[in-house]
């Protein structure tokens, strides 16, 4: 017998499972690593991956991989904005 989808994947009672980041948050976060220095926005995405690594083969939260993939777009998008000859 299997069971029915629930509509929250979630289980309610365990607290440490952090959801994905709504869309305001990840607004507010994007403003926040656009105007972090560049040596936090690298100490911000190393952090990230440190967190995101596999831990006893289990994924990482959601809300961890939207905030290092975030990071790497601030980084991306400032790498794009300095010429190629100033590299």
């Amino acid at each position: 017998m299997t069971r029915e989808p629930r509509a929250d994947p979630l289980p309610p009672g365990e607290p440490w499972i952090k959801r994905p980041l709504t869309a305001d948050q990840l607004n507010q976060l994007k403003a926040r690593l656009a105007k972090m220095p560049q040596a936090e926005l690298v100490k911000f995405y190393d952090a990230g991956l440190f967190v995101c690594r596999l831990n006893n083969g289990a994924p990482p939260p959601a809300e961890f991989i939207q905030q290092l993939v975030a990071a790497w777009k601030e980084m991306q998008r400032r790498r794009k904005a300095i010429p190629k000859e100033e590299r």
